[in-house]
């Protein structure tokens, strides 16, 4: 980003008098179209969440949506993960836990009018299909309950009594 608007500046600054208004308006519009996406160039394309599972610390969690699998961590952990219109699913697991699941959906970042403005319509598509124009909640909470003991028996003696 800052490249683009080293060339633009030096660029515009050689082109003087009339005979190159073309080149600076050439110049500016590639600016404009370089520039758009400014979801995808301020916010990124992925992002980075945080998970935890009360009580059960240590439990292994996997992200997934219908794009496909993300990775998994042990918590609390962070991962980062593609911003996606799609819901993203956290199953998470734990030794004497019962296996818990959480579903969240992504929410529209409305950083993506600034397009309108900037970048028209090739801002707009170029953050659309990028998915920059979605994020997930920052923080996600998987919470887990212990799973239910046995019933204790009692104990029989293989010996017959005397």
């Amino acid at each position: 980003m800052k490249l683009v608007a080293r060339l633009v500046a030096n660029t515009l600054a050689r082109a003087s008098g009339v005979a190159n208004t073309l080149a600076r308006a050439s110049v500016a519009a590639l600016a404009v179209l370089a520039l758009s996406g400014c979801a995808t160039v301020i916010r990124g394309e992925t992002q980075t969440v945080n998970v935890t599972s009360p009580p059960a610390w240590g439990a292994r969690c996997v992200f997934y949506n219908a794009d496909g699998y993300y990775g998994d961590l042990i918590t609390p952990g962070a991962i980062s993960v593609p911003r996606s219109r799609e819901d993203l699913s956290v199953t998470c697991t734990k030794r004497g836990f019962k296996d818990a699941s959480q579903t969240v959906s992504s929410y529209f970042n409305f950083i993506t009018f600034g397009n309108l403005a900037a970048g028209g319509l090739v801002g707009v598509t170029i953050d659309a299909t990028s998915g920059a124009n979605e994020s997930y909640p920052g923080d996600i909470e998987v919470p887990m309950e212990p799973a239910p003991r046995p019933p204790a028996t009692a104990y029989t003696s293989p010996y017959p009594a005397s």
